[in-house]
């Protein structure tokens, strides 16, 4: 009864075949036993998220972050459930925090877009992809994408001037004189 790795055994067994309710109180107890083990607290945290109490699996992640060293990629995972609840504010915050650690990189960029489009803070969305531009300035998919963005919510003179900015370095980017010409053709300019 006092040994934590057999109540972690019985609770990984239980997760696995769907007995999650069951499965709670040994993994809570092997925590009790052994505060240090990182994978009980993943164990837990997955067991909670199964049983969809977001709100135990947000406890144990940030525990798992801030109080065991070397476990801050589970932000990511944190970030997740708070946006999966609604809770945009708490998700950004975490994923700022993340790219401190591990630097912008394209992963954070599409889940803050998914914020920054709900919101509908274009500000924000567009000063995040200059990071990433800014971090990657040789892959040019990342303006085009941006470039194709601010079309679709009708800013053209951006797109326009990001995009003669981008074929001022890389003047064979096809795919920068395809949107000039779709804008172009928008504006009636067939010239």
């Amino acid at each position: 009864p006092d040994n934590d790795v057999i109540h972690f055994k019985i609770a990984e067994v239980l997760a696995k075949n769907g007995e999650n309710n069951k499965a709670i109180s040994h993994i809570t107890k092997a925590i009790d036993l052994n505060k240090r083990n990182k994978y009980y607290y993943v164990l837990a945290a997955e067991i909670y998220k199964a049983l969809s109490d977001y709100d135990n699996a947000i406890q144990v992640y940030k525990y798992l972050v801030d109080s065991l060293p070397g476990n801050q990629s589970y932000l990511f995972d944190l970030a997740i459930i708070y946006q999966y609840q609604g809770e945009y504010d708490s998700a950004l915050d975490v994923y700022k925090r993340a790219e401190e650690i591990f630097g912008m990189n394209e992963f954070v960029l599409r889940e803050k877009q998914k914020i920054y489009l709900k919101e509908r803070n274009f500000e924000a969305l567009i000063a995040d992809w200059d990071k990433l531009i800014e971090a990657y300035p040789d892959n040019t998919e990342y303006t085009i994408e941006l470039c194709e963005f601010l079309l679709s919510q009708n800013m053209v003179s951006e797109a326009k001037r990001r995009l003669e900015e981008l074929l001022e370095k890389d003047k064979r980017n096809m795919k920068a004189e395809l949107l000039l010409s779709q804008i172009s053709l928008r504006s009636g300019d067939l010239n």
